[in-house]
């Protein structure tokens, strides 16, 4: 199912590693404003003076859009849209520290892998403990085989194989409020 055209949205990714970034450059490169929490100060020097993230995403020039930033309360707050992207091992420390900053209205989507060491939760039940006011209207998860590499140099899309899933936790996909959030991502993710 094709979504309608999505406006300018602003954009949060936490998390500047490789997949982080690679998202953020993709959502950018389609003309959204995007904050990108790096939680390397060098990172962050990298990407405004290079517009490269030499340490983990090296020879990928990024977009002009994207705005990197240690400030994690920047990173989330009125935002419309909000990627996390950080090792699972992090969610929680993570989702925790910008609870009290994420908007009302912010659709948030978790792009992270694995399940946490200590509770065996998957990271939508992580986001689910820390995050509690979040509603599952309001949520989703971008899962799937995917090289952060090909992703960043556009060698790989959804509509070339699929290779990038996007998949509800809930109803995240069949709720007419989340409109803006189906077509973000497939904004994104296809040509």
């Amino acid at each position: 199912m094709v979504y309608s055209k999505v406006d300018q949205l602003k954009v949060g990714v936490i998390g500047g590693g490789s997949w982080g970034t690679a998202l953020a450059n993709l959502a950018g490169s389609k003309g959204h404003a995007v904050d990108l929490w790096v939680y390397e100060p060098e990172v962050k020097k990298q990407i405004r003076s290079h517009h490269e993230n030499r340490t983990f995403l090296p020879g990928v020039t990024l977009s002009a859009n994207l705005n990197a930033t240690n400030d994690i309360i920047r990173a989330v707050g009125q935002k419309d849209l909000v990627l996390v992207v950080v090792p699972s091992h992090v969610m929680r420390m993570t989702t925790t520290r910008f609870s009290d900053h994420l908007s009302a209205d912010a659709i948030l989507v978790s792009a992270s892998k694995g399940i946490e060491n200590d509770t065996h939760l998957t990271m939508t039940g992580v986001i689910g403990e820390t995050l509690p006011f979040l509603s599952p209207d309001r949520t989703g998860v971008l899962s799937g085989p995917s090289f952060a590499r090909e992703v960043a140099s556009r060698v790989v899309f959804m509509d070339q194989g699929a290779i990038i899933e996007v998949a509800p936790p809930n109803d995240f996909f069949t709720n007419p409020q989340t409109d803006r959030g189906k077509a973000f991502l497939q904004s994104i993710l296809t040509h």
